[in-house]
């Protein structure tokens, strides 16, 4: 799959999940979410798209794992595994994205 392709796939993934009203998703809806976040986050700052839309999606996964409060690996193993780091938390999304924007 093309990255463009695999873009527009994720932002139609992220744009369903945002229509779900906060208090309504599941566990696995605001996980995978904070997912979907991460990746675009990573393909916006990686090809320097855009390191302020990178920076807010990589935020907004930040909150969204914080939210989660995942504290056993198991919690943290990935729904897109094939897609993510071994192990994911706000940790992961800090230490990948936010700090390689810092000048």
């Amino acid at each position: 799959m093309k990255a463009m392709k695999f873009d527009v796939f994720l932002h139609r993934a992220y744009t369903t999940l945002k229509s779900i009203p906060f208090g309504e998703m599941t566990i696995e809806e605001k996980k995978l979410l904070a997912e979907i976040c991460f990746l675009l986050a990573k393909s916006n700052i990686t090809n320097r798209d855009s390191t302020v839309e990178g920076r807010k999606l990589a935020e907004e996964s930040i909150s969204l794992y914080n939210e989660l409060n995942l504290t056993t690996k198991d919690e943290c193993l990935p729904i897109l595994s094939k897609l993510l780091p071994d192990f994911m938390h706000e940790g992961v999304v800090k230490s990948r994205l936010i700090d390689s924007l810092k000048d």
